[in-house]
């Protein structure tokens, strides 16, 4: 249910999303490594925590100029399921949230 994504030149460079809740599909976050997953850093939190579902994610470099086809080196964009308002009560996720991220924190 986690999702990788490479640096497009840096192959060393690597970001992993998934829902760190561990009995739920709650509490998105995201990893960076610049080991080639030898190594993770702190976890950078999505969403409002322990809060919010978290289901399946996909991860993609965001273009570094709009049109452009260069990814940027400073944000990666995250889209995820997640619970919205009008979701019926412990329904899956019904809704898709999509947010930039920085590469470093």
């Amino acid at each position: 249910m986690g999702t990788l994504l490479s640096h497009p030149t840096n192959k060393s460079v690597v970001f992993f999303a998934h829902p760190s809740n561990p009995t739920e599909r709650r509490r998105g976050a995201l990893y960076r490594s610049d080991t080639a997953g030898q190594t993770w850093s702190k976890p950078l939190l999505i969403g409002e925590g322990n809060a919010t579902q978290f289901a399946y994610s996909s991860l993609s470099y965001v273009p570094a100029t709009p049109g452009s086809a260069a990814p940027s080196a400073d944000r990666i964009g995250l889209s995820y399921e997640t619970w919205a308002e009008g979701c019926q009560e412990y329904a899956p996720a019904c809704a898709i949230d999509f947010v930039t991220l920085p590469t470093k924190w």
